[in-house]
């Protein structure tokens, strides 16, 4: 099963594949411009009947672009501009590997904070304990059917 970091980052990955996502500063101190910093906000579980869990995860995905860089005519503030759009528009399942819906997201909304296009979201998943193996396999019954 993924995490739900990889999970975002497959999302990321898919909904634009020339950008890289991070999740750690870099200890060489080498970020590619434009990138993707994912950073996992706070985690709400809910408990439900049965051991199944209700678990919303909270995400902010900055957006980074080179402030002193201009790519053709795009200013940073309107590669910025640009990629919040794409973001609203686009982003509306979180996807595993192969690119499969596994989630819609929910709460998403952007915001431009010190420079930066911060992307927030939210989703929400069911989870269960693991089986730990066959309950009532020699169960027994007595009675009769009336009939």
């Amino acid at each position: 099963m993924s995490t739900p970091f990889e999970l975002v980052a497959y999302t990321l990955n898919h909904f634009q594949p020339d950008i890289p996502v991070y999740r750690e500063n870099q200890k060489d101190g080498t970020l590619k411009f434009p990138s993707f910093f994912v950073q996992q906000l706070a985690t709400q579980a809910h408990g439900k009947v049965s051991d199944e869990q209700i678990r919303r995860y909270n995400f902010d995905v900055v957006y980074l672009v080179d402030h002193t860089l201009q790519i053709g005519s795009e200013t940073p503030l309107h590669q910025i501009d640009k990629m919040s759009e794409l973001a609203l528009s686009e982003l509306e399942w979180l996807v595993n590997e192969d690119g499969k819906p596994v989630s819609g997201l929910k709460n998403l909304s952007t915001e431009i904070q010190n420079g930066d296009l911060h992307i927030f979201f939210s989703f929400v998943t069911r989870m269960g304990k693991e089986d730990e193996g066959t309950k009532m396999a020699s169960m027994q019954q007595k009675g009769e059917l009336n009939g």
